[in-house]
């Protein structure tokens, strides 16, 4: 569900699950990662856990907080707040067999807060092996660091597609 995260390549995330009837419980540790934004100067590290409860066969709901540092736009000589902590919440929920709501807000608990918090929602269609998406969000940001730098506006919305493929 989550298009943002950009890790390092060589570290895979640490996965626990746990099955019941009806519903499962995942927790992954997201290794540490270093995001580049538009300005090759300004990198930010990473560190978070996701975790996500599915509630069979409706929808599965997640959490995922996140720690930035480096977050805020200014020089870090001039501020007192450089890092950030997150707390993303999102959900898919199954409307039709194959098609599925999806949504996701990302709101800032400390540190450097811009004002607007980084939110999406969308629509999939599963087709086979494949997933596709037609989102909506409030920013651009596609890694933490820039996430974490908050959503243009709550004014501005900006359409998305994704398309995504399982190999079997």
């Amino acid at each position: 569900m989550h298009p943002h995260l950009h890790h390092a390549p060589a570290l895979a995330p640490c996965t626990r699950t746990l099955h019941s009837h009806r519903a499962s419980c995942t927790c992954a540790l997201l290794p540490y990662s270093l995001n580049r934004s538009s300005n090759a100067f300004r990198a930010s590290s990473t560190r978070g856990v996701v975790v996500s409860r599915s509630f069979a066969p409706v929808g599965t709901v997640f959490l995922q907080p996140i720690w930035v540092n480096n977050s805020n736009p200014l020089p870090s000589e001039l501020t007192d707040d450089n890092d950030s902590f997150l707390l993303g919440v999102g959900t898919r929920i199954r409307v039709r067999p194959t098609v599925y709501l999806v949504g996701e807000i990302i709101p800032r608990v400390t540190g450097d807060d811009p004002g607007v918090n980084q939110a999406s929602f969308g629509i999939e269609k599963r087709a086979g092996g494949h997933v596709f998406q037609l989102n909506f969000s409030n920013g651009l940001g596609t890694t933490m660091g820039q996430i974490a730098r908050g959503g243009a506006s709550n004014d501005d919305w900006f359409l998305g597609f994704n398309i995504s493929r399982k190999f079997f």
